[in-house]
């Protein structure tokens, strides 16, 4: 598959056929993970790929909700003790190797979805996966078999998103719209909590191993 054609057609899939994922497959896609650049080469990324039922009901029970919706989630973890903080490049060096993940997974014929929206507390993910202090959970990647393939959203004008020299762009976010976005994300994460046990129990078929 030509690159072009995987970064314009590779989508977030979010609905999953309930089919295994060969251990050799997951492990390919990980190791073509590795090869995206890190700051300084250090490489510190670490991949957990998370495919036993108990441990993603107890993941599913610490608010980490999207682990039902694939039959596999990798948690990517690295090592923030070695970072630029201003640049947060240890964000940047694991995120480089996710979208290698993602096109190399689309590749094979897989879908994918990036996670972002994890639990506030890390320690309680952090604790279930048994994850040194020293590394910061940077994202979850959903992965499986998809049922369907979503269409292409459109996209932003290269006018929209580009300029030359300094930033120029018309609308501008205003703080308070920011703040009122955020105290929606915080209702509905308080909502979200309320969800019982019993909803994991009925999403549980999509990842049987």
């Amino acid at each position: 598959m030509e690159l072009e054609k995987a970064i314009r057609e590779r989508r977030s899939v979010r609905v999953y056929r309930d089919k295994k994922v060969p251990k050799k497959v997951i492990r390919n896609l990980i190791e073509f993970a590795t090869w995206a650049p890190s700051a300084c080469n250090y490489q510190n990324w670490h991949f957990i790929v998370v495919n036993d039922e108990n441990v993603l009901k107890k993941l599913y029970d610490a608010g980490a909700e999207h682990v039902v919706l694939s039959p596999v989630s990798i948690f990517i973890c690295y090592d923030f003790t070695k970072r630029n903080i201003t640049y947060k490049d240890h964000i940047q060096s694991a995120s480089a190797a996710i979208q290698n993940l993602l096109l190399k997974a689309y590749e094979e014929g897989l879908g994918t979805c990036w996670v972002c929206d994890l639990p506030k507390r890390k320690a309680k993910i952090k604790n279930i996966l048994k994850i040194p202090w020293n590394y910061d959970i940077i994202a979850q990647v959903n992965l499986g078999h998809p049922k369907h393939s979503p269409k292409p959203p459109s996209r932003k004008s290269i006018e929209e998103v580009m300029s030359f020299n300094e930033f120029k762009k018309g609308k501008s976010l205003s703080r308070i719209s920011y703040y009122k976005f955020l105290i929606k994300k915080v209702v509905k994460h308080i909502k979200n909590s309320f969800k019982t046990h019993e909803e994991f129990e009925l999403k549980q078929r999509f990842w049987k191993y």
